[in-house]
């Protein structure tokens, strides 16, 4: 047995079983169950400090102390850590609620932002349709009458479905 960090120790040193072992009899299990004492209850299993320091007769003073410390240490952080419990809920709902806000506020701008350039494009887009139209208007206006009865209607451009558009003028070639 030797010194542990277990912060369950109630009090006086922390003990553990450490990773050296002594060699025993072997014996089979049968036997060790008709044998052994009786099983001992959970107050049964508790150390008190005289037995603790007992066991650790051959441990420096100083590292019993450095044990100690660190036990009270880390029961004081569980203990804080407990009380703190309810806080700690009412944080993370706060926290939840802070970043859905935050969230939602982003995804306004991405929105707004996305929709001005949509806009933008669509103008542009207008107008570039504006002026494939008036330079059409032109063009057949400059034409005979006679010639524009000669031009099939389906090579005139489809503004609003360009596969429309590839497919009349290569059915027209053939």
């Amino acid at each position: 047995r030797m010194i542990r960090d277990n912060p369950s120790c109630s009090n006086g040193p922390p003990i553990g079983i450490g990773w050296r072992y002594g060699r025993t009899l072997s014996m089979p299990v049968v036997r060790y169950e008709h044998f052994r004492p009786p099983r001992r209850k959970g107050d049964e299993l508790i150390l008190g400090r005289p037995e603790r320091e007992k066991l650790l007769e051959h441990v420096p003073q100083t590292e019993k102390a450095y044990a100690i410390r660190h036990s009270l240490k880390a029961k004081n952080q569980r203990r804080r850590t407990v009380h703190n419990l309810p806080k700690e809920k009412m944080d993370q709902v706060l926290e939840s609620a802070r970043r859905k806000i935050l969230r939602t506020m982003r995804f306004e701008k991405r929105t707004s932002k996305q929709v001005e350039g949509m806009m933008e494009r669509a103008n542009k887009a207008a107008e570039a349709i504006d002026q494939i139209r008036k330079e059409t208007d032109e063009l057949v206006e400059l034409m005979d009458p006679e010639e524009l009865e000669m031009v099939s209607p389906h090579r005139f451009l489809n503004l609003h479905d360009s596969s429309d558009v590839r497919y009349n003028y290569v059915a027209n070639q053939a």
